[in-house]
């Protein structure tokens, strides 16, 4: 069975989390939505993951979702988010895509890296602003990939059929 992984990112962190998640599975080719092309009717099954900036998944994957909903709901499906909040995990889902098909399709939550050389414009000093407050409480979280995840969700998605 073939599957496309098709996501987005800005930082790299979901670049590397699909990239991790093809590894795991079989015959699974990877694509950047906003620098790649390809032909959704060569696959079998579509996993889709997006970074979450401010409670959304990348515009363009948005679209894609809703403009592809059809197909997507006859083919397998499955989600990754790349995020720093897996509390609002089920928000985010309810919030960025139709719920039958996130219902009809496995969803993982991957965490995502944090590294404050990445950030530019407006993101930096937010984060600068965020980092200067927990610097100050003796705070120093790094933030990584959960790659423990990423390897569950490759076994689920053989077990499910999705590769």
């Amino acid at each position: 069975m073939a599957t496309a992984i098709i996501y987005a990112t800005v930082h790299g962190s979901t670049e590397k989390a699909a990239k991790l998640l093809a590894d795991e599975l079989e015959n699974a080719k990877t694509f950047d939505i906003n620098r790649e092309s390809f032909d959704l009717n060569e696959y079998d099954a579509v996993i889709i993951g997006s970074y979450v900036r401010m409670g959304l998944f990348d515009k363009t994957v948005r679209k894609f979702v809703l403009r592809y909903y059809p197909v997507l709901m006859k083919k397998k499906t499955a989600f990754f988010m790349c995020s720093l909040m897996k509390e609002n995990e089920e928000k985010y889902w309810r919030n960025n895509f139709p719920p039958q098909l996130t219902e009809k399709s496995k969803t993982a939550h991957f965490g995502c890296e944090f590294k404050r050389e990445n950030f530019r414009g407006f993101e930096k000093r937010v984060a600068k602003s965020v980092i200067k407050r927990n610097d100050e409480k003796g705070i120093y979280p790094e933030y990584e990939l959960d790659r423990e995840a990423i390897v569950r969700f490759g076994k689920e998605l053989i077990k499910d059929g999705i590769s």
